[in-house]
């Protein structure tokens, strides 16, 4: 990965830098002004004399992304993003971290977004050509054909997510600690948690309250049967609740009155 690393000479690495920063800008800029009426590979149109290229960069920039969206679809985008910050570093001549990782990652990432892309069918690109580009597609396709739709998404979305980890310094423990601190100065997590406990704390009052088998409420703080000593009264004998190890009745020592 020699390309990556930046030479002991200053001045031709800044050289390249700003070769790489500039081809990076015509790219993005042939990208953004991309229209599907300009003559290309797949579109014919009059000659540049008689009609000029409505890209930005002539027709040579017109070829090139109507090239690139046909193939990459919005993935394109990812090129001049790559050579521009390759063309920081050697302008800077700055080393690039683990080059063989990055290469890879970059590469996976050319390779998963093109599929999230087609997967999630996004609209097209000026109407001509398909949100993941023909890569996209045929992946896309693939994916689904062997796994399912379920099973294409969460390999595309594990590949992603490992391109990130190898090309930028994402991580997913770093994330839940940055959204951590906005999301308690909202008080969206202490409101979120408190509805999650309300329910849970109601419930053993609920079943306190609830009544018994013999017609009686389960408050201790309720008599429900005469106590020791005391008799019951006239006509309405003092009969064990057979729930009541089960019903909430107050003492299993006492029994509950119920009138037969």
């Amino acid at each position: 990965m020699r390309f990556l690393t930046p030479t002991e000479n200053r001045h031709l690495n800044e050289l390249v830098g700003f070769l790489g920063v500039t081809l990076a800008v015509l790219v993005a800029l042939s990208l953004l002004s991309y229209s599907p009426r300009d003559a290309s590979l797949n579109v014919s149109a009059p000659p540049p004399g008689t009609h000029p290229a409505r890209n930005w960069i002539g027709p040579v920039g017109a070829h090139g992304a109507d090239l690139l969206f046909q193939g990459l679809g919005y993935a394109a985008f990812l090129l001049p993003v790559g050579i521009f910050l390759l063309g920081v570093r050697w302008f800077r001549s700055q080393p690039v971290p683990s080059p063989l990782g990055k290469s890879v990652g970059y590469a996976l990432l050319l390779l998963s977004l093109p599929v999230l892309l087609t997967l999630w069918h996004l609209p097209e690109v000026r109407g001509t050509a398909g949100p993941g580009g023909l890569l996209g597609t045929l992946l896309s396709e693939s994916l689904v054909a062997g796994l399912n739709s379920v099973g294409a998404h969460l390999v595309a979305v594990t590949c992603f997510l490992a391109a990130l980890f190898l090309t930028t310094s994402f991580s997913i423990i770093g994330t839940h600690q940055w959204l951590r601190g906005p999301l308690e100065r909202l008080g969206l997590a202490s409101r979120l948690q408190a509805r999650w406990m309300e329910p849970k704390a109601q419930s053993p009052r609920r079943r306190s309250q609830a009544p018994c088998w013999c017609g009686q409420r389960s408050d201790p703080q309720r008599r429900l049967s005469p106590g020791p000593g005391r008799a019951s009264p006239a006509g309405s004998p003092a009969i064990a609740c057979p729930r009541r190890a089960c019903c909430g009745c107050p003492s299993a020592a006492r029994s509950c009155t119920r009138t037969t």
